[in-house]
C-alpha cells in the first residue's frame, strides 16, 4: 500500500485527470485556491484504491481549477495529507514546434539601442516588463480584454504595442528574447493597491520593487490573466507580435536587504 494518496495530476481543456494511489483509505478531495490558507470546494470523495479520477476543469462560477491546488483529506480524521499541482500539461500544448536557438551566448539587457546591441554580437535579450504599464489602464484608454477564471481583465493597448515592438524587433534581429517580469511601484500608491502585496513597505523599501500580489482573487486574477495571454500572443511561431522563449517572473537585483512582501529584494 501507497502512503500518500496523490500520484499525479495532469489536465487538458475540459478535465484534471487524477491517479490516485492504492492506499485503501478514503479521502476527500478539496480545490484551494493560492490566497487561501484553508477550506476550499469539495469536488471529490471517495476510497483511493489506485484509480483515475476525472474532474472537472472549471467550477460552476468558471473558475479554472488548474490554477487551484488539489488537496487530500483523510475523510475520517479530516487531516490534510497531500497537497499537488496540476503539473502534467502536454495535452494543453499549442505550440510544439521547436524554439529557433541562437548559437552564440553573447546576452545584454537594457537594450537602448538595437543596433548597438547587434554590433556588438549579442544573441540572448533580457527585456524588463512592468506589469503596471499593461494592467490597470486609466479610464478612457483603449484596452485589450482578455478573458481568465471566470472574469476579465484589461490590458493597456498603447503600452502592449511599445512592448510587441520591442520583441518583434529582437527577435527579427535574431536574439533569442527572455522577458523579465517585475511588479514595480509608485511609493505614494495607496493602500489596497491590488498589484502591491500587503506587506510591502511602499516608503521604506530601498528599491520600489514588490512580490506579486496573490493574496486575493482579484489580484490573482490580474497577475494569471496577464501571463496567459503574454504567453499566448509573444509564443506563436507566427505570431507578428515577436516571439520570446521564455518568462523570468520578478528579478532579485542586488543583495538581499529588505522584505517587499514574500520577496527578499535590495
Amino acid at each position: 500500500m501507497d502512503a500518500l494518496p496523490l500520484r499525479t495530476v495532469s489536465a487538458d481543456d475540459k478535465t484534471l485527470a487524477v491517479v490516485l494511489a492504492r492506499t485503501g483509505k478514503p479521502i476527500v478531495l478539496v480545490s484551494r485556491a493560492v490566497w487561501e490558507r484553508s477550506g476550499g470546494a469539495e469536488i471529490w470523495r471517495g476510497r483511493a484504491v489506485g484509480q483515475t479520477v476525472s474532474l472537472p476543469r472549471f467550477g460552476e462560477s468558471g473558475r479554472d481549477r488548474l490554477f487551484r491546488k488539489l488537496v487530500a483529506v483523510d475523510e475520517k480524521t479530516g487531516e490534510e495529507v497531500q497537497t499537488r499541482w496540476a503539473t502534467d500539461l502536454k495535452k494543453l500544448d499549442r505550440n510544439t514546434g521547436s524554439l529557433p536557438w541562437p548559437n552564440g551566448k553573447k546576452g545584454v539587457q537594457c537594450v537602448t539601442d538595437l543596433s548597438d546591441a547587434v554590433a556588438l554580437g549579442a544573441k540572448h535579450v533580457g527585456l524588463n516588463l512592468s506589469i503596471r504599464e499593461l494592467l490597470l489602464p486609466p479610464p478612457g484608454a483603449p484596452t485589450e480584454t482578455v478573458k481568465i477564471d471566470g472574469g476579465t481583465i484589461a490590458v493597456h493597448r498603447a503600452n502592449l504595442a511599445r512592448y510587441d515592438s520591442q520583441v518583434r524587433d529582437f527577435a527579427r534581429a535574431g536574439m533569442n528574447v527572455t522577458v523579465i517580469v517585475l511588479n514595480l511601484f509608485p511609493r505614494d500608491a495607496p493602500d489596497g493597491d491590488p498589484l502591491i502585496h500587503p506587506n510591502c513597505d511602499k516608503r521604506g523599501a530601498i528599491n520600489p520593487l514588490s512580490a506579486f500580489n496573490l493574496s486575493d482573487a482579484e489580484s490573482v486574477r490580474l497577475y494569471l490573466g496577464l501571463l496567459h495571454f503574454l504567453a499566448r500572443r509573444w509564443s506563436a511561431p507566427s505570431s507578428q507580435n515577436g516571439r520570446v522563449s521564455g518568462f523570468i517572473p520578478l528579478a532579485q537585483p542586488g543583495p538581499r536587504k529588505r522584505r517587499n512582501g514574500d520577496t527578499r529584494v535590495s
